[in-house]
């Protein structure tokens, strides 16, 4: 025996527990079950008063003698007396004394460590709550006329609170941004995997908006930074708008550089025109010393010229109107230079509005982390409170449906006991009320009557007992202990009654005993019973699918297969374009068939994930919120099944009646039928993928039928089916078979 363990490990506890040995085999062994701790077991050990936890002054004072003033002096049992000092004016327990008061009796006083209070009798009573007293001494029929006690309704769930999160709000000067952050548009998916693109507006913190912001605040900077766009810069001359944005920044740095360049062009031109008026003065120098005297005598006398004092005359009137013309261009460049300082003097600087504009966008961001992680806290706050409160709502609730379900039971108990008492009662007084041989067969009659009834209540023990090992093995020991008792000899007698009574009531107390979790183990056995079943119909539908999925297989395979010699045929009947119409079509249907079909076993197999943990569940492997996720998934599975099954059916009676119209439309079965004949390859190949294709629909309306879905609208596919058949019989009219 020491070497059979039981070990349930951490945070389980032993559920049932039964031991079984073999005299033949010479071998023992244990059978027990584990269930995980749903809390910390918890015991109740008296270790009497902890005097650590008891204050020196507690205890009972009663008067002992009265002072000079005439006020009770008190004591106690643990040596302390309560006195009032007359030249402190207080009462005291040693040196722990109350405020300054002249109260003649103590009571009431409190002090930081002791409070006076009168004594009270603790003389609660303590009982049992007993049977009804109106069930005594019911009879047995009385008894039986009582009905069961009917279950109560569960009390209603509080309605749960719901949560919303709160998006944040920013600073008012850190939106005024023109059209960059009035609203932010995000990409995400949905709890379907929807694609979803939404568009917020972005608002701002109410006690910013309006409020004056400090004059070294950033965006304050930034938004009287200013100045003109001057026409040296390549503006029009306009003052810049105030809280310039990121183009009017360009703008200004744009006629900044516009100044610069038109600064250096001036200062080019006059060194320009300087260098010029240099080259001539010194250049004509040269060219009048050069120049010879000429003799003007065309009869022997004449004049003579001097043609270099006549130059030099020349190049001195040039250095005068340099000496004038100098200052005079020198001052029209001045003028325009003294323009351009005095227009960059008022214009926007870029550099004081780039950083104005970037500390201010650097304090946004700031601003917006800050805001932002102190509504994710508040959100969080929020939640949290929100699923405590929900929490508390349902504990609450099933404590009431708790203490609901603990009062029927307590009900259906006292129900179960009148009818017991009534029996052995009714027994009781047919074994001492009856006398003489009429008496004794009475008394026989009406113990078979209690025996019938009481071996109909056995045959429902001995069948709960049958839900659990341990129980099992209980009744069969009574049942076999039972039988194992000797036959009663001689004639029917009160004695034989009473011991067959007494085997009986021996037996009946105990299958009750084993089968006191009847409906428990019920419920339980009938739910695994239930996954059991629901277990199987998934495997037959997974099979179902595998079948289908092996047919698209084929069908696609052999369409494949077939397709390059029947395009290379149809275009030597130039009906190529008919048989690709044809085959794009069908792909596309055979397409959203295969989509669908992928959703529906990724649906079943989700099924199956879920069942296997309700197994796990129920035999304490998992816990309860595993469960839940997997039947939240499993729904979710099922729910993007049945979208897509009526997509795919929607899609795929279109693509059918397209088929269709080809058909009809080109004269597709006439025009095979008079290139190839009656039998032609055409026709045959058209037929099969037509067949797949409304096979393909059927399978979808098996499967809305095994969804418990409602009827899809089969009007569209009737009548392409119908179509496809007239063009196909008015194609094979003359074709004999």
């Amino acid at each position: 025996m020491r070497m059979l363990t039981v070990t349930c490990g951490h945070n389980s506890v032993l559920g049932g527990f039964h031991f079984e040995f073999s005299e033949g085999g010479r071998w023992g062994r244990v059978r027990y079950q584990c269930c995980k701790a749903g809390g910390a077991p918890v015991t109740f050990d008296p270790r009497g008063q902890l005097s650590q936890l008891v204050s020196p002054f507690d205890g009972t004072y009663c008067p002992t003698a009265r002072d000079a003033s005439g006020r009770p002096q008190y004591g106690s049992s643990n040596e302390q007396t309560l006195t009032f000092d007359r030249d402190a004016w207080k009462w005291c327990i040693g040196s722990h004394c109350s405020a300054d008061t002249d109260v003649a009796s103590p009571l009431g006083l409190v002090t930081k460590t002791w409070e006076v209070v009168n004594v009270s009798d603790f003389n609660g009573e303590f009982e049992g709550q007993m049977p009804k007293e109106g069930t005594k001494g019911m009879s047995l029929q009385d008894a039986l006329k009582m009905k069961p006690p009917k279950r109560p309704k569960a009390p209603p769930m509080q309605e749960l609170q719901e949560f919303k999160a709160e998006q944040p709000k920013y600073a008012a000067e850190c939106l005024n941004y023109q059209n960059l952050w009035k609203k932010v548009t995000e990409t995400f998916k949905d709890e379907e995997d929807n694609q979803v693109e939404k568009t917020e507006k972005l608002l701002a913190e109410p006690t910013t908006e309006g409020a004056e912001l400090d004059d070294y605040h950033p965006c304050e900077v930034a938004k009287g930074a200013g100045g003109i766009f001057g026409p040296w810069g390549g503006g029009d001359g306009s003052t810049a708008p105030e809280n310039m944005m990121y183009a009017d920044w360009n703008d200004c740095m744009q006629g900044d550089i516009e100044r610069d360049l038109a600064s250096a062009r001036l200062d080019y031109h006059g060194a320009l025109t300087e260098f010029i008026m240099d080259m001539v003065e010194a250049g004509g120098g040269m060219i009048c010393d050069a120049i010879p005297d000429v003799m003007i005598a065309p009869f022997g006398t004449g004049v003579g010229m001097n043609p270099g004092k006549i130059c030099e005359g020349a190049m001195e009137l040039v250095g005068a109107i340099k000496t004038f013309a100098g200052p005079a261009s020198g001052f029209h460049f001045a003028k325009q230079g003294w323009e351009i300082e005095q227009e960059g003097y008022a214009a926007c600087n870029p550099m004081q509005i780039g950083f104005a504009r970037a500390f201010c966008d650097i304090h946004c961001v700031r601003d917006a982390v800050i805001r932002g992680d102190r509504s994710i806290v508040r959100n969080l706050e929020l939640a949290t409170k929100k699923t405590n409160n929900n929490m508390a709502a349902l504990m609450k609730w099933s404590v009431e449906a708790a203490h609901t379900e603990s009062g029927w039971l307590a009900d259906k108990m006292d129900y179960s006991h009148v009818i017991n008492v009534a029996y052995l009662q009714d027994i009781h007084n047919m074994l001492t009320g009856l006398t003489g041989p009429q008496g004794e067969g009475q008394l026989i009659e009406r113990a078979a009557i209690a025996t019938s009834k009481m071996f109909e209540e056995m045959q429902g023990y001995a069948e709960a007992a049958s839900f659990n090992d341990l129980s099992r093995v209980t009744a069969r020991d009574a049942l076999e202990t039972f039988l194992a008792t000797p036959d009663l000899a001689g004639a029917p007698s009160n004695a034989t009654a009473l011991a067959l009574l007494g085997h009986l009531e021996r037996l009946h107390g105990t299958l009750r005993l084993a089968a006191r979790k009847q409906k428990e183990q019920l419920v339980e056995r009938q739910l695994q019973q239930s996954v059991r079943q629901l277990q199987r119909q998934a495997q037959l539908q997974l099979r179902s699918l595998g079948v289908y999925r092996l047919e698209s297989d084929a069908s696609s395979h052999r369409t494949r297969k077939e397709r390059h010699h029947f395009m290379s045929t149809a275009a030597s009947l130039e009906r190529r374009q008919v048989m690709m119409s044809m085959d794009h079509i069908w792909w596309q249907l055979r397409k959203k068939l295969d989509e669908y079909l992928s959703v529906a076993e990724e649906e079943v197999r989700s099924f199956q994930v879920s069942l296997e943990e309700m197994g796990s569940y129920m035999h304490c492997k998992k816990g309860f919120s595993s469960l839940v996720a997997s039947y939240t998934s499993s729904m979710a599975s099922l729910k993007r099944s049945h979208r897509q099954l009526r997509h795919a059916w929607r899609v795929g009676s279109e693509l059918l009646g397209e088929m269709a119209s080809v058909i009809v439309d080109a004269e597709a079965f006439q025009s095979f039928v008079a290139e190839q004949g009656c039998e032609s390859s055409l026709v045959k190949q058209t037929l099969k993928q037509l067949e797949s294709a409304i096979f393909g629909m059927a399978f979808l309306l098996h499967r809305f039928r095994a969804a418990k879905l409602p009827e899809p609208d089969r009007y569209p596919l009737k009548e392409a089916t119908k179509r496809i058949q007239e063009a196909y019989a008015a194609a094979t009219s003359n074709c004999t078979s």
